[in-house]
């Protein structure tokens, strides 16, 4: 294989690595996105919650004491906390998903830079050839 299709070849393969690291950043930036959406979502319902346990209790406290009521009120707010937890974990999920986008990141980073580093070289080495080649031709 000639030096000339080996370039072609590995400037091929610095772009693909160049593509693939811009998908990846892109990918991250989403990732950081949606970890914010998800992280004010989970402040407006955290308010929201309090507000609701306020008006829960102060239904209760100005209603005759029947023990349903009470059960209603403590099944309530149980709910309430079970959603807050889903929205955790959820944002949890996306938390791992974010370092896992990070790390993809990096990889690519990585990657692109060793297909310009090998591309660099390869050119190095051409520009070697070419150099002494016209010594050797004018020597003869």
């Amino acid at each position: 294989m000639s030096l000339e299709k080996l370039q072609f070849l590995r400037t091929q393969r610095m772009e693909q690595s160049f593509i693939e690291l811009q998908s990846r950043k892109k990918a991250l930036e989403q990732w950081y996105d949606h970890a914010n959406q998800q992280e004010q979502q989970l402040i407006a319902f955290q308010r929201w919650r309090l507000h609701q346990q306020e008006t829960l209790f102060a239904n209760l406290t100005h209603q005759y004491f029947d023990p349903q009521t009470l059960l209603d009120y403590r099944a309530k707010l149980e709910q309430l906390q079970q959603q807050e937890e889903r929205l955790r974990a959820d944002l949890t999920s996306t938390y791992h998903s974010l370092e896992t986008a990070k790390q993809q990141v990096q990889v690519a980073k990585q990657q692109s830079t060793q297909a310009n580093i090998k591309l660099e070289k390869l050119k190095e080495i051409i520009k070697q050839e070419h150099f002494t080649k016209p010594r050797a031709e004018s020597a003869q």
